[in-house]
C-alpha cells in the first residue's frame, strides 16, 4: 500500500501520511492493537472472532480484515492517481 502510493506519486508524503493515519485511527481512535501493542484510545473495542479474520492480539492489521482494507486503500490510490487520456480528433 505504501509502496504503491510512492510509486504512483513519486512523493514520500503520501505513504508517510497513510502510515500515520492507519496507525492513528487503528490505535488511538479505535483502540485496536498496533503491531501487537495496546494504547489508550477514544473507544474501548474488544476483538472477538477468528484469528484469521481479526488478527486477535496483533490487531486487525494481522488478519484478513487488514488485508482487505489494504486492497481497498490500494484501489483508492490507483483510482485517484490514474491519468485519464482523452483522445480528441
Amino acid at each position: 500500500m505504501y509502496g504503491v502510493a510512492f510509486l504512483k506519486t513519486n512523493k514520500i508524503w503520501l505513504p508517510i501520511g497513510l502510515h500515520f493515519t492507519w496507525n492513528y485511527f487503528q490505535g488511538f481512535v479505535y483502540g485496536f492493537p498496533v503491531s501487537g501493542f495496546n494504547k489508550q484510545s477514544l473507544y474501548d473495542i474488544t476483538i472477538t472472532g477468528s484469528e484469521f479474520w481479526t488478527g486477535l492480539d496483533y490487531g486487525p492489521e494481522g488478519g484478513m480484515i487488514g488485508i482487505i482494507a489494504r486492497f481497498f486503500v490500494i484501489a483508492m490510490i490507483l483510482l485517484f492517481t490514474c491519468k485519464v487520456k482523452i483522445n480528441t480528433h
